[in-house]
């Protein structure tokens, strides 16, 4: 769930799915799955700043994680 304003005040939104401890989201700044990326593992976060963001997510999507030997790959299930 995404909340509008800082400290999850505000209107919020739901994902569509709910996030496995395989899968992390790929986060955009602008829409459209433009601009810089960030991958946002399961967690609470309260402010999109401390993560590295501006001041909103543009778009987001869920990513799959492989661990392999000590290896994080990150797989995106979407077809271009």
């Amino acid at each position: 769930m995404f909340y509008e304003d800082r400290n999850f005040q505000g209107p919020s939104y739901e994902t569509r799915h709910d996030l496995l401890p395989q899968q992390v989201l790929k986060v955009y700044d602008r829409s459209n799955f433009m601009g810089n990326q960030y991958l946002v593992k399961r967690g609470e976060y309260s402010d999109y700043q401390r993560m590295g963001l501006g001041d909103c997510i543009g778009s987001c999507r869920m990513i799959r994680m492989i661990l392999q030997a000590g290896l994080q790959e990150y797989q995106d299930d979407r077809k271009n």
